[in-house]
């Protein structure tokens, strides 16, 4: 390797530490830089970008750093944070976090109970790095992503943090929140406080585009502030989840304003409040992706289809849950509504749909030997996603 310039060989190792990177396999970039003295600045960059830290590892992992002349906390741009009960964050080392100050995106895993006053040791140092720390790594921060694990089905989020979290952001374009727990039923993130997050906030995120409140029951706290946003984000994507019908007139507000922008739109809802999305679908007229996301049937969809006004669309995903087994689940099969969607989809709006998939419970309703004969000119067309 000596004859090649040391730009050359930077340039192989780059390519394989961003294979390495979307492997996760970051063993090979690593063995790199023990094979050679020369090429150990280059491959540690690639093996410190990412990071996953918890109870378990962070101990070790700040060894790693102190024993290193170099400053390794320096070199993460993503790195994700685990907040769990299985094995407690050590406060000691909440407080070194701040030396992450070039992160680009920083995602938070802490784990809850349902209520507010039992809150575990993990949410008590998430609380403590988000007031202390968060604010002087969070300026660089792109992509912001917080999960919460529950055993429950129901848990209390501290909502007063969202004010002071977006403070710190004020360069965030991706925002997420989701929440899972053990087995296959869904957790809903209710506040801990019937006060909205806009009564305290200052922050308006000007280049935020993404929004993605992928099981939040209440979501309305978060249409209130963005509605109130001195100047409106304007969106590309958007997941919204609500079970409670007062909350449309929000999410409807805002579509009115901004709708005409989104391209990604993911709608969770009970299946008796279909009759509520047109009055949203109907200012989306730019959208390229749409996923619906309801209960046990699809009656509501032709009518849905019906009323979507953008003639861009590439994507039509319909999910389905609280699915039945065996002989019903063929019973359902049977009853999905496939002629008038066939009819819908040969509209000319949809000329330029790629892809069409409905699904209960993960599993496509369309079988591939039967796709022809219910569902032809779709099947003609290859848009269809079928099951063996």
């Amino acid at each position: 390797m000596r004859d090649f310039a040391p730009e050359t060989v930077d340039a192989v190792l780059d390519e394989v530490g961003s294979l390495a990177e979307e492997d996760s396999q970051m063993s090979s970039i690593a063995t790199c830089g023990l094979l050679c003295r020369q090429w150990t600045p280059c491959s540690r960059v690639h093996v410190f970008r990412r990071l996953v830290l918890n109870g378990s590892n962070i101990r070790r992992f700040f060894q790693l750093v102190e024993s290193s002349v170099l400053p390794l906390l320096e070199l993460a741009r993503e790195v994700e944070l685990q907040f769990n009960d299985g094995a407690p964050f050590e406060r000691r080392y909440i407080g070194r976090l701040q030396q992450l100050v070039n992160l680009t995106a920083l995602k938070i895993e802490v784990t809850v109970t349902g209520r507010q006053q039992d809150y575990t040791e993990d949410v008590v140092a998430f609380n403590s790095f988000l007031e202390t720390y968060l604010p002087t790594i969070g300026r660089s921060i792109k992509h912001f992503e917080l999960c919460w694990v529950a055993h429950d089905m129901a848990v209390r989020a501290p909502w007063g943090m969202f004010p002071h979290l977006f403070e710190c952001l004020p360069a965030i374009e991706v925002f997420k929140m989701s929440s899972s727990r053990p087995g296959t039923m869904p957790v809903y993130i209710l506040p801990d406080t019937d006060d909205n997050i806009n009564a305290e906030m200052h922050a308006h995120p000007t280049h935020l585009h993404t929004l993605h409140l992928s099981k939040p029951i209440s979501s309305r706290p978060f249409l209130d502030w963005l509605l109130s946003c001195r100047v409106l984000p304007v969106l590309k994507s958007l997941d919204f989840c609500t079970f409670n019908p007062n909350e449309w007139d929000r999410l409807k507000a805002y579509c009115e304003r901004a709708g005409k922008e989104l391209r990604f739109l993911s709608l969770a809802f009970n299946s008796g409040d279909f009759g509520l999305l047109p009055g949203v679908l109907q200012h989306t007229t730019m959208l390229t992706e749409l996923l619906l996301k309801s209960c046990n049937t699809a009656d509501y969809l032709p009518g849905i289809l019906s009323t979507i006004t953008s003639h861009d669309l590439r994507v039509i995903h319909v999910s389905l849950w609280t699915a039945p087994t065996g002989r019903e689940q063929e019973e359902f099969d049977s009853s999905f509504p496939y002629g008038l969607v066939e009819s819908v989809l040969a509209r000319q709006q949809f000329r330029d749909l790629r892809r069409f998939r409905a699904e209960y419970d993960g599993v496509s309703v369309l079988r591939a030997a039967e796709a022809e004969r219910l569902m032809p000119l779709a099947y003609a067309r290859g848009i269809l996603e079928c099951r063996s």
